[in-house]
């Protein structure tokens, strides 16, 4: 897992699509699963990524609060997504 603070001022669900944007461009052959918010504070997405040989789910969130934008992700090896991915939820949950 990762965080990091974005210095952009554009509302939450544009700093979204932009990164799904440049995930794909990243990525070309990776697939979003999901999109959501949370609370207004959070808004994330979730996908499955080919790295390679190898295959990863990686999730990603931006958390907006206090006047500040903090860009998250979260990655593990996509055969455990199902297990990882309702702990990063809640995880999201908290903070939002």
């Amino acid at each position: 897992m990762s965080l990091d603070i974005l210095d952009y001022q554009e509302s939450l669900e544009v700093l979204v699509e932009q990164c799904m944007q440049y995930m794909k461009i990243l990525f070309p052959g990776s697939i979003i699963y999901e999109r959501g918010n949370i609370n207004g504070f959070t808004g994330w997405f979730d996908s499955k990524v080919f790295m390679g040989k190898e295959i990863y789910y990686k999730l990603y969130f931006i958390v907006a609060k206090q006047g500040r934008n903090v860009f998250g992700s979260f990655q593990c090896r996509f055969v455990d997504y199902d297990r990882w991915k309702p702990q990063m939820m809640r995880v999201l949950n908290q903070i939002s």
